[in-house]
């Protein structure tokens, strides 16, 4: 007899939340006082780079997440949620497996190493599973991990336009696409390469992308976000829509896993958030700075269109909520938001994958939205971690 995911299970074994999180908190709470005991669907939505130290939802200056807010009213809202470790590769093979990096291993592509994780564990409770995601580390992780029937979506599906040559040539070999796309476009030297190629190549490139970029340059007057390093452009409508469109039309019960690049860098918000954020406010500079450092000018710069790009991500987000709201999918899906790291703007430093632990790096929202969409916020307080 397969094993029923109720909602004690779910909250244990998502690996979001530790065990040791005390049930009597919150079961007498209306959110989750009519929940069903029929097996029930799970959307997991991770945006990336996407630190709570910025969000005013935990009482950062800036209003950048009004919206999320708003909906918290429906959600349990973790406080203190930390991402294991401040870059891609190993915040996300904790969150698929529950692991801490010094056990899971994961650093880097040669050190993928399968264990047990989210899909197995739902996999073998026969739930569907379908997964997406932006980010090409992530998307490696998740192919690693994959199990038997999951359905892995391309990341190009949801791209703005195929990559003219790599996408096509090197579609079975990830890292040489990488390499060879890197190569030639972001002028590293480690490899030889043609002296006139990277030239013509890049040439070219850019003209095909103005024609892609043309009909989005309105609305993002910057270009469109993008993937850093890459000519991987894409816009969040199109992964959202096709979420509204299929999510109800799913086989269930299912676990449907979307890892999204905002507001990772570079920050590319709508241009109606380019300048929310022209205040004039200086966060205090940081004592002990990290050797060669930026300027303190250039950091308040870049941690302003973070927080634009924040609030973008705010704005879309609540968008979709209330769009499946609508179709009534969440009426029987638990819906888990979080991150899997943040970003640094102090101590001379703007960015992540450093060697540092600070706050803002491993600060991550979490909320859980539980079946039914009843209001009655649960706000837990206790220390917890991916």
């Amino acid at each position: 007899m397969m094993k029923m995911i109720n909602r004690k299970d779910f909250l244990k074994l998502s690996s979001l939340i530790p065990a040791q999180l005390l049930w009597s908190k919150f079961k007498s709470s209306p959110l989750l006082r009519h929940q069903s005991p029929q097996k029930q669907n799970v959307l997991i939505i991770v945006f990336d780079t996407w630190s709570g130290e910025n969000l005013s939802l935990f009482g950062y200056r800036r209003e950048t997440s009004p919206e999320l807010e708003k909906l918290a009213r429906k959600a349990i809202v973790f406080h203190h949620h930390y991402a294991a470790a401040p870059w891609t590769m190993p915040g996300t093979a904790s969150l698929l497996s529950g692991l801490y990096p010094w056990t899971h291993r994961v650093f880097d592509f040669d050190k993928i190493k399968y264990s047990q994780n989210i899909f197995g564990f739902f996999s073998a409770a026969d739930y569907f599973i379908q997964t997406y995601t932006h980010n090409p580390l992530a998307d490696e992780l998740i192919n690693v991990y994959a199990h038997e029937g999951q359905i892995r979506i391309p990341r190009e599906q949801f791209f703005l336009a195929p990559d003219p040559y790599f996408h096509e040539a090197l579609e079975r070999d990830a890292e040489t696409f990488y390499l060879a796309r890197h190569q030639i476009f972001m002028n590293e030297t480690e490899v030889t390469n043609s002296l006139f190629l990277p030239k013509i190549v890049r040439a070219y490139h850019r003209r095909y992308y103005q024609r892609v970029l043309a009909p989005y340059m309105e609305r993002y007057p910057e270009e469109p976000p993008v993937i850093a390093g890459s000519s991987d452009y894409f816009v969040l409508d199109d992964p959202f829509n096709w979420m509204v469109d299929t999510l109800p039309l799913s086989p269930k019960p299912f676990l449907h896993y979307y890892h999204f690049y905002p507001p990772h860098g570079p920050y590319r918000p709508q241009k109606d958030f380019m300048y929310r954020f022209e205040d004039g406010w200086e966060p205090a500079e940081k004592d002990f700075p990290f050797p060669g450092p930026e300027p303190q000018r250039k950091i308040n710069r870049r941690r302003r269109e973070y927080d634009c790009y924040v609030s973008d991500v705010d704005a879309q987000f609540a968008n979709l909520y209330r769009r499946l709201e609508q179709s009534g999918i969440l009426e029987d899906t638990w819906l888990v938001l979080t991150s899997d790291h943040g970003e640094l703007f102090e101590r001379g430093v703007i960015g992540h994958s450093y060697i540092t632990l600070h706050e803002p790096l491993l600060h991550v929202p979490l909320l859980i939205f539980p079946p039914g969409h009843q209001e009655g916020r649960i706000d837990i307080f206790d220390r917890t971690s991916a």
